[in-house]
């Protein structure tokens, strides 16, 4: 299997406006070297009150998807004991039609304020993202 993962800290998280995206990361495997990326909303994306985090993709048209398995985790920076942060998991099929895949609502602006001692250390957020690729898929044409 392979395996790709990105950490990426963000300074001044709640002043920051707009989607936020992370740089390319690979697996660096030849047999997938798609480049991924995080992007991130800090106040949402559609949604107020939260933040939005999904996992994106480069695919090309009519080239095949991949199925793949991932976690986009904020972590937790309490010095006191490293315990898990903020983790949600999925599996899906990226492809160019689908491009892109994570929750509009990742984590609400309360419960990131309420462990703000957790999550929020001198007002920086780290996220951290893990992918595995499980398979890859038939390319399959557009209509045109």
């Amino acid at each position: 299997m392979q395996r790709a993962s990105l950490t990426w800290r963000i300074p001044d998280f709640m002043q920051q406006q707009g989607r936020l995206v992370s740089p390319d990361f690979e697996s660096g495997q030849p047999a997938c070297t798609r480049k991924l990326r995080l992007k991130v909303h800090p106040h949402g994306d559609g949604i107020d009150n939260c933040v939005s985090a999904f996992l994106a993709s480069d695919f090309e048209e009519d080239g095949p998807g991949m199925l793949v398995q991932f976690t986009i985790e904020l972590l937790d920076q309490a010095e006191r004991c490293r315990r898990p942060g903020h983790v949600l998991a999925g599996k899906k099929e990226l492809s160019f039609s689908q491009a892109d895949w994570g929750w509009k609502e990742f984590v609400s602006h309360e419960y990131l304020q309420a462990n703000a001692d957790r999550f929020l250390v001198g007002g920086a957020v780290v996220f951290k993202v893990d992918v595995t690729w499980l398979e890859k898929l038939a390319a399959v044409k557009s209509d045109e």
